[in-house]
């Protein structure tokens, strides 16, 4: 499944490139952006949504580009997947 990203979409994507090429190494800043971690950071900046993800925010120092960093400069809500199962009261039985 793949949805085709919108105009505004790309332009936040842009954004997020320009910003982790800047501040990371060229190395890790390639890794992240090579895959899909931006573009789900993009849309949910668009939609309003929230990120799940099992990543955890590092230190400002740090050359690992990480999602909830991004998410954070960027100012999109996200979430622990485990966090997300307890508010949501998953229950697998």
């Amino acid at each position: 499944m793949f949805v085709p990203p919108t105009d505004l979409v790309q332009a936040v994507f842009q954004q997020i490139a320009d910003y982790v090429n800047v501040n990371f190494p060229q190395p890790q800043a390639q890794v992240f952006l090579d895959g899909a971690d931006p573009w789900v950071v993009a849309e949910a900046k668009v939609g309003n949504a929230i990120v799940v993800t099992h990543e955890i925010l590092v230190p400002p120092n740090s050359s690992k580009v990480k999602i909830p960093n991004i998410c954070q400069h960027f100012q999109v809500e996200y979430r622990k997947v485990y966090a997300m199962l307890r508010e949501l009261n998953a229950r697998f039985i």
